[in-house]
């Protein structure tokens, strides 16, 4: 099963050291991070990971989930049938 979602901003709080990404619409999380309890590379330039906002992404049940890039929200013709909120604006 899987549910598309559209990435909204990173909300971080460095006091307590937590970066989190929700989902624009529903507000289902997509990452919640804990730098401090993170591994990087040497070479890496210690940036955190984050889904591009206004990116659509299907979420896709099961270890591991996957998280697949549909295209940017304005790019796209339509929305998925797998939106995480039906909308009365769609046309059936």
């Amino acid at each position: 099963m899987s549910t598309s979602h559209i990435a909204g901003i990173v909300v971080g709080i460095e006091s307590a050291d937590i970066w989190i990404q929700r989902c624009a619409m529903c507000g289902e999380v997509l990452q919640d991070l804990h730098p401090s309890r993170c591994a990087f590379e040497s070479s890496d330039d210690h940036t955190l990971p984050q889904f591009a906002v206004g990116g659509v992404y299907r979420v896709t049940d099961g270890n591991p989930t996957q998280f697949i890039f549909l295209g940017d929200f304005n790019d796209l013709s339509g929305l998925p049938n797998d939106f995480c909120l039906p909308l009365v604006e769609r046309e059936p």
